[in-house]
């Protein structure tokens, strides 16, 4: 959690932001501002685009990564492979751990662009 406060206006938004509001019983709004804290070797929920790559990242999703039924909404498990401070005009290619590596990658700038996570299959 990153802040408290009465409307989700006070929130930060983007990749990895997002906010919970309830109402006390006395009528009083109270919002959650999270930010996602992104970790190596944890896995997250993908959908996929139709040709066998991922349209978009379930930010705020959590999941085994080893199981064997996801919600339907969502087509792939992928893992956290690295979490890396963005270079200048970072993309995925710049997940690769090094000449050799042939795993395909998504990535996500987030923290305004300042933190390059990346993404791949779990298999």
């Amino acid at each position: 959690m990153t802040r408290v406060g009465t409307s989700s206006a006070q929130c930060s938004t983007g990749a990895g932001h997002t906010s919970l509001s309830y109402d006390s019983a006395s009528g009083e709004r109270t919002t959650l501002c999270l930010e996602r804290v992104w970790v190596p070797r944890f896995c997250v929920l993908a959908t996929g685009d139709g040709a066998g790559g991922v349209a978009s990242l379930g930010t705020a999703t959590a999941v085994d990564c080893d199981a064997d039924r996801i919600p339907v909404e969502y087509d792939y498990v992928l893992v956290v492979a690295a979490v890396y401070r963005a270079p200048a005009n970072a993309t995925s290619a710049d997940c690769r751990e090094g000449p050799y590596d042939s795993r395909t990658y998504w990535s996500l700038l987030v923290d305004e662009g300042a933190v390059l996570v990346c993404f791949t299959t779990t298999g």
